[in-house]
């Protein structure tokens, strides 16, 4: 089992400071360039902050994984937890004052994350060298005793990959991690999300994608508990990823070929986990490029190697919307529909490196550092949804300190 530590809670003189800002600085609220919003997240802050994932709750909310680390380049750090509202300000009840500091050892580097929407249960896939992990989290930020041993379920020994991916549906979990010897992220595993005991599981071989190795996979489970798989690959000279169907018990169903391909040799493919219609996206030579599985056609995000993608969101009805990074302090939110071929593009503030996303009901909140490397805190900016069924009407009214997403 990897090493625990005392619970400890970072940054407190910090939060002190932000909630001081959040009352004096324009109501609550933080106008940077253009006009755009910025609320501080108080209490997910620290020398470095490196952000798993942010996934969305049914109120609008969302629960996020922050490691932080003492400095940029270190090699261990404090994981925690944080569960907010649809206005971006923290649940009081989650945690200590809606930030809850996992007892890990310094070591644990977190990979993953899976939410239950309804609840705002959390299960997070670590790992400590070879040895991988996936911790239970509850909805008030504690470790579920009643998973596995403590809250958590010790997972095979796996190579450096560790674990690669998370989905959760219907009470149970998915996991990609990777296998000692044959790839990374490619055995997969179905556990029980209340108790962790295994359901299913199966090895995804090269062969089974292509004659090239498979570098890394995605996940998503379907609204039927079937499960989606995106590999990716190292040498898009020898083998062109797939996206790959399996039944609720990991037995394979057949592939599901992306239609109209852009015409490069992808790098990768990465899946959208959450609900609401699964978008993808491929890496390759001409760019960044987005389309909703089964789409007709694919929308370019971006050309060339100038932008990497951060996060990509499903905005319902065919819709995208993805998060790029252009350099470390330059970020865009692109929102794509299957009726358009050109994004419509939003952009970060400069000033903010941009960490995660999520989608509460009719905006996008971005996840970014706010500050130097080695005195940061996490700040949301709401962007207005454009495209999709959660569009928000035009002129809509926004509250101070609110990121206007209820």
């Amino acid at each position: 089992m990897i090493g625990r530590a005392p619970i400890t809670i970072r940054g407190m003189g910090r939060r002190v400071l932000l909630a001081c800002v959040v009352a004096l600085v324009a109501g609550g609220a933080i106008v940077a360039d253009a006009g755009a919003l910025i609320v501080p997240i108080p209490g997910v802050d620290g020398p470095s902050i490196r952000l798993v994932a942010a996934l969305r709750t049914e109120d609008g909310g969302a629960i996020l994984v922050a490691w932080i680390r003492p400095a940029h380049a270190s090699g261990t750090g404090t994981t925690l937890t944080a569960r907010l509202d649809a206005e971006g300000r923290l649940e009081l009840g989650y945690g200590y004052e809606g930030v809850a500091a996992l007892p890990l050892g310094p070591t644990v580097i977190p990979a993953a994350l899976a939410v239950d929407p309804a609840t705002g249960e959390a299960w997070i896939g670590a790992m400590d060298g070879t040895r991988a992990e996936i911790i239970a989290v509850s909805s008030t930020g504690q470790e579920q005793p009643g998973f596995g041993r403590r809250g958590v379920v010790d997972l095979p020994a796996v190579d450096d990959g560790g674990v690669r991916a998370l989905a959760w549906r219907s009470g149970e979990l998915l996991v990609a991690a990777g296998a000692r010897g044959r790839c990374t992220g490619c055995v997969l595993t179905v556990l029980k999300g209340s108790s962790g005991a295994p359901v299913a599981r199966t090895t995804i071989t090269p062969a089974a994608t292509c004659t090239g190795a498979v570098a890394d996979t995605r996940v998503a489970l379907t609204n039927a508990n079937g499960a989606l798989v995106a590999t990716s690959v190292p040498n898009p000279a020898a083998c062109t990823p797939a996206v790959l169907a399996f039944d609720d018990r990991l037995v394979p169903t057949g592939s599901k070929p992306l239609p109209h391909l852009p015409a490069q040799a992808l790098r990768s493919l990465v899946l959208t986990p959450e609900s609401g219609g699964t978008c993808v996206a491929g890496t390759g030579p001409a760019g960044i490029s987005v389309w909703p599985l089964g789409a007709r056609r694919s929308s370019l995000l971006v050309s060339g190697a100038s932008a990497r993608l951060i996060a990509l969101v499903p905005l319902g009805g065919g819709a995208c919307g993805a998060l790029l990074a252009r350099a470390r302090r330059s970020g865009e939110v692109a929102q794509t529909a299957p009726s358009s071929s050109a994004p419509s593009t939003s952009v970060v503030p400069a000033s903010l490196a941009p960490l995660a996303m999520f989608r509460c009901h009719q905006h996008l909140l971005v996840i970014a550092a706010d500050g130097p490397v080695g005195d940061q805190a996490a700040v949301i900016v709401p962007i207005r949804i454009g495209r999709g069924p959660f569009a928000a009407a035009t002129g809509a009214s926004r509250s101070m300190p609110s990121t206007g997403c209820a």
